[in-house]
């Protein structure tokens, strides 16, 4: 078909022949070919660069050499051959024996690039800030973080255009160091630095409380540095609820002289503000407020931060000051308490702690899970009355104070407060005076409680030789407390709680009766000592009260002179002697005959004044007289 397939190299000769027709002659040709074997050179697309080939041509000889260069992009460098080529000799040759594909590759070394025009090093006053800005590179950023102080890094979220932003960033007084970190997959990484030293115009602080046990009142000012500009505000404190409570605040300073008002109705926060007519908050730092936290019972230690937001300030003219503030946070760490049942941290089972227990029982207090082991008394493993039962029998001294808790801390002290509200007395319900043997009565009385009222106790210690014949609670104490007496060892000790306030917060507490057995041989002052004495409100304010004393004043009894009978029975041959004394008088009863010398006969007893008592002695006949007489024992 006139076509020839070649099939190798080598030499190929071709023979045309034709044989001729009656038309024309036969006639043949012959040629010779010489068939070689070509090579091809493929290029591997390379990122970061390209590749120049001399002689670039489709095919080359075989035996034929090729010079190739790689050439890098801007911000690549050539860092090696692949495929047919290796090393990283650059331009090289290559001898095209077969078919070869080589391949260049690229390093990126470029380093991606920052604008970063916010926030600019130097000294501020308005806060907070913006972290804004740009990256780019000659491939892709991978990688964009920023870091504060030299704290974590954070990502920074990049737009399409490699723009980002960082809004709200609050300012701590002083330098703060900001740190930008770029890179790329290449791992080419830029960093740049701001230091923005932020000068606030004025500082509202809490202060420091170091540490506490849980249940103490921590009390933290709250001071205000400024230039003197400032003649009203309003700011936050803010507090963890399950950390701290009842809080309460009061108005200080510069702000007690003006006109103050308070928020303590919202959870978690509380908003004061003052306004000053006609003057400012001194230049400098100055207290304006304090307020006052209960820590709560906390199952391990932990750090409580009492937060303070600024809402607004004003000049004297009424101009706002809405730039250059800033709020300082104070706080503590809460300790675990040391002994079980002190609710109020002073280190000891008190009057309040039976009241917190029965708040707990009752569910005035919330109670949280680890409080029934804090308070388990009767160690049962569940708060209940008899908790509450011993805590009363450990105040009046029943039962003993409960050991310090394994592992518990030593060393912190409840603060100790000085009462001058409350006012304990006593009084004499049957007079001044007293005979032997003749009840009287006195009163334990509150005269004046200022604060609340849910549990008390007291001790009141009388003279030796008083026998206590009856003890009942005064109409002060309600029908439905819990009440507790020890009357051992000449003292008389009560306590009484109840969950609830008691109705009437002064009264009489309790009537005692007394008896002195024994005669008063002569005009005795005695005196009867009350204290300690505390009260209770909420259970966290136990409140010591000053120690009172009373005297009364002991009258000698008025023996009537011995009555001898007039005859001698004749039945018995006895004689009767009668006298009058105080009820539980004793009396020694001698004779004599001679007015010289005594003998003792007998001890009488006196039944009381009024109600002769009969003494039948034998009656000696060989004695013509004989005396009697009665002396004390």
């Amino acid at each position: 078909s006139n076509r020839l397939t070649l099939t190798g190299a080598g030499t190929v000769v071709v023979r045309a022949f034709n044989p001729g027709s009656p038309l024309w002659l036969a006639a043949q040709a012959e040629q010779g070919v010489e068939v070689r074997r070509l090579s091809s050179l493929t290029l591997v697309p390379a990122v970061g660069g390209s590749l120049v080939v001399l002689p670039a041509k489709a095919q080359y000889e075989l035996t034929e050499s090729v010079r190739i260069e790689a050439r890098a992009d801007a911000g690549f460098a050539f860092e090696g051959w692949g495929g047919a080529l290796t090393g990283t000799s650059n331009p090289t040759t290559l001898t095209m024996t077969e078919d070869r594909v080589v391949e260049a590759r690229f390093r990126d070394v470029a380093l991606p690039e920052l604008d970063w025009p916010s926030p600019v090093s130097g000294v501020v006053t308005d806060a907070p800030i913006s972290l804004s800005g740009r990256f780019s590179d000659n491939v892709r950023v991978t990688l964009a973080r920023w870091s504060r102080d030299g704290g974590a890094e954070q990502d920074l979220v990049l737009g399409s255009d490699g723009r980002f932003l960082v809004e709200g960033l609050l300012l701590n007084a002083g330098t703060n160091l900001f740190e930008i970190r770029g890179a790329d997959a290449a791992g080419n990484t830029v960093r740049a630095t701001r230091i923005v030293e932020w000068r606030p115009l004025r500082t509202i602080t809490v202060g420091q409380a170091g540490e506490v046990q849980e249940g103490m009142r921590v009390t933290l000012p709250v001071t205000l540095e400024s230039a003197g500009d400032v003649a009203g505000m309003t700011f936050r404190v803010l507090y963890d609820p399950a950390q701290v409570a009842d809080l309460e605040w009061e108005w200080t300073g510069a702000a007690a002289q003006g006109v103050g008002s308070v928020n303590l109705g919202l959870v978690g926060r509380a908003v004061g503000s003052f306004a000053l007519a006609g003057n400012t908050v001194p230049t400098g730092t100055q207290e304006v407020a304090r307020v006052s936290f209960r820590t709560r019972s906390v199952a391990a230690a932990q750090e409580a931060v009492i937060g303070v937001e600024w809402v607004s300030a004003s000049t004297v003219e009424g101009a706002a000051l809405s730039r250059g503030n800033r709020g300082v946070a104070g706080g503590g760490r809460i300790r675990p308490r040391r002994i079980t049942g002190d609710n109020n941290a002073n280190q000891r089972v008190d009057i309040g702690d039976a009241v917190v227990i029965s708040r707990y029982q009752v569910g005035l207090e919330p109670e949280r899970p680890w409080d029934a082991g804090l308070n388990d008394l009767n160690t049962n493993a569940v708060l209940d009355t008899g908790d509450v039962v011993r805590a009363l029998r450990i105040v009046v001294g029943l039962d003993g104070q409960p050991d310090v808790r394994p592992g518990r801390f030593a060393g912190l002290a409840g603060s100790g407060t000085v009462n001058t509200n409350d006012v304990v007395g006593l009084e004499w319900l049957d007079g001044e005076t007293v005979r032997a043997g003749i009840p009287f009565r006195v009163a334990v009385r509150l005269d004046r409680v200022a604060g609340g009222l849910s549990g008390l106790n007291f001790t009141l210690k009388h003279p030796e030789g008083w026998i206590l014949t009856n003890r009942v609670a005064g109409a002060l104490v309600p029908v439905d407390a819990l009440p507790v007496w020890n009357t051992a060892e000449g003292l008389v000790r009560f306590a009484a709680v109840r969950a609830n306030p008691w109705p009437i917060r002064q009264g009489v507490v309790a009537v005692l009766t007394y008896v002195v057995p024994v005669p008063i041989p002569q005009e005795t002052q005695w005196q009867l000592s009350l204290g300690p004495t505390e009260l209770t409100g909420s259970g966290f304010d136990t409140r010591s009260l000053d120690p009172c004393v009373a005297s009364i004043r002991g009258i000698p009894d008025v023996v009537p002179s011995p009555v001898l009978s007039p005859a001698i029975t004749s039945d018995d041959s006895t004689l009767t002697l009668v006298f009058e004394s105080s009820a539980g008088s004793r009396w020694r009863l001698e004779g004599t005959v001679d007015l010289a010398n005594w003998s003792a006969q007998q001890v009488v007893t006196g039944s009381g004044i009024g109600v002769p008592v009969q003494v039948r002695l034998p009656f000696d006949r060989s004695r013509e007289a004989r005396f009697w007489r009665l002396v004390r024992e």
